[in-house]
């Protein structure tokens, strides 16, 4: 679930250099940085979409 979770980030359009995802009984955690605050938001949309997927913790930093 979590590799899919970083494929459905990247197909939003999102940089996922920087990205971990970890998934447990369809709680996805995001970690890392990306560029934009509308880029954290299309992050967590694009995971809550997936599959078995039941809550995402966003902990998503925008970069400096």
């Amino acid at each position: 679930m979590a590799a899919a979770a970083l494929s459905a980030i990247k197909g939003a359009g999102v940089d996922v250099s920087k990205v971990k995802a970890s998934a447990h009984n369809g709680v996805v955690t995001l970690k890392g940085s990306v560029s934009t605050d509308s880029q954290v938001q299309a992050a967590a949309t694009a995971v809550k979409s997936g599959s078995g997927v039941v809550t995402v913790k966003n902990k998503l930093r925008v970069r400096n």
